[in-house]
């Protein structure tokens, strides 16, 4: 997942914003990103495709209860920094699914 937005909300805990990563490709050429090899390396992640997901921004107070620390660091869910480009991409991606109306805002909550 990739963090997006961060907010805090009346009651000051900390809410985000957060499109998925996945091993599935997106069903349409417009719906997604494929993170480049290095860039999958450089964040720990296994070397099988995959792919940033424009069609659904999950929302949840951070942490969620389904995210895991990442292993040997307690206590730490964030696995890096993004290029900026890359980053840049998401997000332009994201808010041009957003203005088509193909963007699932999903409470996770």
């Amino acid at each position: 997942m990739i963090v997006l937005l961060l907010a805090s909300d009346e009651s000051k805990q900390v809410r985000v914003g957060v499109v998925p990563i996945t091993h599935t490709p997106p069903t349409d050429s417009n719906g997604g990103i494929e993170v480049p090899k290095a860039v999958r390396r450089n964040l720990g992640l296994d070397d099988a495709p995959q792919w940033v997901i424009f069609d659904e921004l999950n929302r949840f107070v951070w942490p969620g209860y389904d995210l895991r620390p990442v292993p040997g660091h307690a206590g730490s869910y964030a696995y890096g920094m993004l290029p900026q480009d890359l980053y840049d991409t998401i997000v332009l991606g994201v808010l041009a699914r957003n203005r088509a109306n193909k963007l699932s805002l999903l409470d996770r909550d």
